[in-house]
């Protein structure tokens, strides 16, 4: 939904009907006024992509699938979500797609679903083997081309959706946590900053580094697939699962940790010092602490801002990443997240236990 304070001086652009073939259109009509805007960073987030779903059993089938309840999606309310952060488990437990479900205006149920552009093929092969008789039509990934999605930051102060003239599909806050901003699902042909007043396009690159500072991870590279556990990566503080809605997939792993209250390691924010390149220290990386002692991994990092699965008791504690031996140790510091809340204790003692 983009603001009334957000949008003027609007090019006019009506999409045809092929423009969004296997996707559909349908927004609610709004106008545009001229009140002043703040600077706002838009990021084409190439690595993304989406799948559309539709059919009458949408929500109970991916609900059986994905971590989070889908059903707030569906309800005929105007309180109603626009987006769902979620993720999809392997049988075993572990995350396989982090993906962010949309939910769309049409004759029956239908979203769509937002994933890393790499892993599109896989969570369509994967949805397509339990789907069996389910009333549910998927589309081919390479539908998803025609669209683009965009993070821009900050989000508007006042939103609301956009005319019909306006070629967005979804436009909502980021579902996982305010500071991440708006994200929109658009026509490819289209770039944001022709819709939004005092915006200019960052490289993604600069995105990524800003969301490593924030601690969120995205994306096979840092949820490795099949590898990465979903609280470990800090999926119940992004608002991406319910551990009441029923069963789903692989849920048996993640509802038990839940119930112990244990988790000894978490993916969190780190930063390098000195900055290296990016060739010099590489994902999965080991970390120790200064006495040696092994705390963790590295899983990612753009520049002196990454993300590493730490455990939580060796965090107070002097950490170090050796990348070569021909080069010097790299110090490594790990932060708190500002969108944890404020009863999440960062650090633990040896036992696990919150200190």
């Amino acid at each position: 939904m983009i603001g009334r304070s957000l949008l003027r001086g609007l090019r006019a652009h009506r999409p045809s009907a092929s423009s969004f073939n296997g996707f559909g259109f349908n927004m609610s009509p709004a106008s545009a006024s001229r009140a002043p805007l703040r600077r706002l960073h838009c990021y084409r987030l190439t690595h993304r992509t989406v799948l559309r779903a539709q059919g009458p059993d949408t929500e109970a089938f991916l609900n059986g699938l994905f971590t989070n309840d889908l059903g707030p999606l569906f309800v005929d309310e105007d309180a109603r979500p626009s987006a769902i952060y979620s993720h999809c488990l392997s049988v075993q437990g572990r995350v396989i797609h982090d993906i962010i479900v949309y939910r769309l205006q049409a004759d029956e149920p239908a979203v769509l679903i937002e994933c890393d552009t790499g892993m599109a093929q896989s969570l369509h092969e994967h949805l397509c083997t339990y789907r069996l008789r389910r009333r549910i039509s998927l589309t081919a990934p390479k539908e998803g081309q025609k669209l683009s999605v965009w993070a821009v930051v900050p989000a508007p102060l006042q939103t609301e959706r956009p005319s019909l003239e306006v070629p967005v599909l979804a436009c909502t806050n980021d579902p996982r946590t305010e500071y991440l901003g708006l994200r929109l699902i658009m026509n490819a042909d289209v770039p944001v900053t022709e819709l939004l007043v005092g915006s200019t396009e960052r490289p993604v690159l600069q995105y990524e580094q800003f969301r490593y500072q924030l601690g969120v991870p995205e994306g096979p590279r840092d949820l490795p697939s099949g590898v990465a556990l979903p609280l470990e990566s800090n999926l119940e503080l992004l608002n991406g699962v319910s551990f009441s809605k029923g069963c789903y997939l692989g849920q048996e792993l993640t509802a038990r940790t839940h119930h112990t209250g244990v988790i000894r390691k978490r993916l969190l924010p780190v930063t390098l010092d000195p900055s290296p390149l990016d060739e010099v220290v590489l994902d999965g990386t080991e970390v120790l602490s200064e006495d040696g002692r092994r705390a963790g991994r590295l899983r990612s990092h753009v520049g002196s801002f990454g993300l590493a699965l730490l455990r939580l008791s060796q965090v107070r504690r002097g950490l170090r990443l050796q990348a070569h031996s021909n080069f010097p140790a790299f110090s490594l510091s790990a932060q708190q997240p500002p969108w944890w809340p404020q009863n999440q204790q960062l650090f633990l003692d040896e036992a696990g236990q919150n200190k």
